[in-house]
């Protein structure tokens, strides 16, 4: 599983959930083709380019900023209807901040045809198109002038696959009677604040099944991750790394499967193994992200 996955789903999964922008300085909007406010006139153009700048900002296309840093720039009154992989949800900004998945070490996802309308005075919208390996998606992020400010005030995705009751039927084909289903190789288990992994001592080399099942019910999601590391890094440096508040991987681990879930869910994923020890790292997040686990570390065979 890439790195990107980091993310995800930063996020599977509020990349997906929460695509929204921080407020700025730009000035309240005026008619006509200029934007006035209290320090500055624009136009519109100019003020539509600052807000994609800012979308790009909230993804980590301009610095370090994101959207974990922005929490203060929401409207009060924010709404989101989010995407997610059980359905579409409406969250005000208290319920969507706490399904903030953790912050991607991955490349972002590719943003691309942005579109800015200014229906009236003081208000804009913005949508674009989000690639990602998780998903393609339209996002719509509505600005609003606060008191000087821009802040979003409402937001929504909109996964672009055919939903599988409107998709056309295919052809049915004869059942394979010794087909069966692929039994995992590696099984992890989150439960009881904690995770367990279940699979052989000794791994071979090459693609491997992994089933995450969430069990626990208490955080707004979990995650897992497995990553090899250089020569000089050991185990405890790994945990030093990660056994504090927010933390995440460290750059200098290699991340070779993650996925992160809600609760009480159950998922498969594959990952690539070319070479261990490999570590596994389990995560539950809720605002905060803190490690709940770890297990390794499992030796590969060639």
């Amino acid at each position: 599983m890439s790195t990107r996955k980091w993310i995800t789903l930063t996020v599977l999964v509020f990349a997906l959930a929460l695509v929204v922008t921080a407020c700025s300085d730009i000035s309240s909007a005026a008619a006509g083709d200029e934007v006035a406010g209290s320090e500055t006139v624009m136009s519109k153009e100019e003020l539509g380019a600052k807000l994609i700048e800012l979308e790009k900002t909230k993804w980590g296309l301009n610095g370090d900023e994101n959207f974990l840093t922005m929490v203060d720039s929401y409207a009060d009154d924010f709404v989101n209807i989010g995407w997610f992989p059980t359905g579409a949800m409406r969250l005000n900004k208290e319920e969507a901040f706490a399904m903030v998945p953790p912050p991607s070490s991955g490349p972002p996802p590719e943003l691309s045809d942005f579109l800015v309308v200014h229906p009236h005075d003081g208000s804009a919208i913005v949508t674009y198109k989000i690639t990602a390996p998780w998903a393609t998606v339209y996002a719509t992020s509505v600005y609003a002038d606060r008191d000087g400010q821009w802040q979003t005030v409402f937001y929504q995705a909109t996964d672009t696959a055919v939903p599988a009751a409107m998709a056309m039927p295919e052809a049915e084909s004869a059942p394979d009677a010794a087909a069966e289903p692929q039994q995992s190789d590696i099984v992890v288990t989150i439960a009881g604040g904690t995770c367990t992994m279940n699979g052989p001592a000794l791994l071979p080399a090459g693609h491997v099944k992994v089933t995450l099942d969430v069990q626990d019910s208490d955080k707004a999601g979990y995650s897992a991750a497995f990553v090899t590391l250089p020569p000089d890094k050991t185990l405890e440096d790994l945990l030093a790394s990660t056994n504090v508040a927010n933390a995440s991987k460290p750059e200098w681990a290699n991340e070779i499967g993650f996925e992160y879930m809600f609760p009480d869910m159950t998922k498969d994923f594959d990952m690539t193994i070319e070479s261990g020890p490999i570590y596994l790292l389990c995560f539950s997040w809720n605002q905060d992200r803190n490690l709940i686990g770890h297990e390794g570390p499992i030796e590969v065979t060639s």
